[in-house]
């Protein structure tokens, strides 16, 4: 469920010296990969969110009557949109960082209300506390090193991180660099 290009946008490639990253770069390229959300698509998009976190298939006439608007409506939007997945009934189970375990699984776990979720990454795990409205208890092991860091967030901030710094540490591989690991 990742990947470099994201609505044919190449958001991973960065032109960089051996160890050195432009931040700025990064980031203006994350922004880009990501489309830009009308009102309605942004409600449509929380609410999903939000939905997914109760821990089951949300069906796409929940969703429409949780937000007052025709299933039609929601299938429109939808269904122009990447990053949703779907079982067999059309019932979405993972979507923008969020899954179903049963659906993904994944080293990143993040636990909402006693309901354990997967995240698509580690990074997914910090932004989803605050969309969720919710504090979040977080496990994520190390693909490298096969160590565990346990984290509390809040939708505010990192409120706990064991082990503590500077034994925990988050990292992204620029691809040129992952492809001279392979």
């Amino acid at each position: 469920m990742s990947g470099a290009k994201f609505l044919g946008i190449d958001c991973c490639s960065m032109e960089a010296a051996e160890d050195q990253i432009n931040l700025d770069d990064v980031v203006a390229r994350t922004v880009r990969a990501f489309p830009v959300l009308k009102l309605l698509e942004q409600r449509v998009s929380l609410q999903l969110y939000r939905l997914l976190a109760e821990g089951q298939p949300v069906a796409r006439v929940t969703l429409a009557q949780r937000l007052g608007i025709s299933v039609e409506t929601v299938n429109a939007i939808l269904d122009r949109w990447p990053g949703i997945f779907a079982d067999s009934q059309r019932r979405i189970v993972g979507y923008w960082g969020l899954a179903l375990p049963a659906a993904y699984a994944s080293r990143h776990q993040i636990t909402v209300g006693g309901r354990k979720l997967s995240a698509w990454c580690a990074w997914d795990t910090l932004f989803l506390p605050q969309l969720l409205a919710q504090t979040a208890d977080i496990e994520s092991s190390s693909p490298d090193q096969g160590s565990t860091v346990r984290l509390t967030v809040s939708p505010e901030r990192v409120e706990r991180v064991n082990p503590s710094a500077p034994e925990c540490l988050s990292s992204c591989r620029t691809p040129q660099r992952s492809r001279r690991m392979l």
